[in-house]
């Protein structure tokens, strides 16, 4: 296993002893939306605050995460209040493209 590959076998293994709750409620919980939920699930893990908070959410202990994190050689998180501007970009695009999707769906 990859040091990359612990930050999510740790969080599929927190969200198992936590009863496996539906990305929705997960998401819910958090205060994300459902598919950042579901691409942290699924390894895509970009942010150490979020995965904090997911963990926080799935009612996890969050102090293995700075040492894996660094082990996993993404950078330190930024000052806290404070987002690395491509997350938040990221995040937006998310949100644009789950609009566009709603949308589409809605015009059928």
């Amino acid at each position: 296993m990859t040091d990359h590959d612990e930050l999510q076998q740790r969080l599929l293994q927190i969200w198992d002893q936590a009863g496996r709750p539906s990305v929705r409620q997960l998401a819910q919980r958090a205060g994300f939306s459902h598919m950042t939920a579901s691409t942290y699930l699924n390894g895509k893990i970009r942010n150490q605050q979020t995965l904090e908070k997911l963990v926080v959410a799935l009612g996890g202990d969050v102090t293995w995460i700075p040492d894996a994190w660094l082990r996993a050689g993404k950078e330190p998180p930024a000052e806290k209040g404070r987002r690395r501007t491509v997350d938040v970009l990221e995040d937006m695009l998310r949100e644009l493209r789950m609009i566009r999707l709603l949308l589409q769906r809605m015009n059928r």
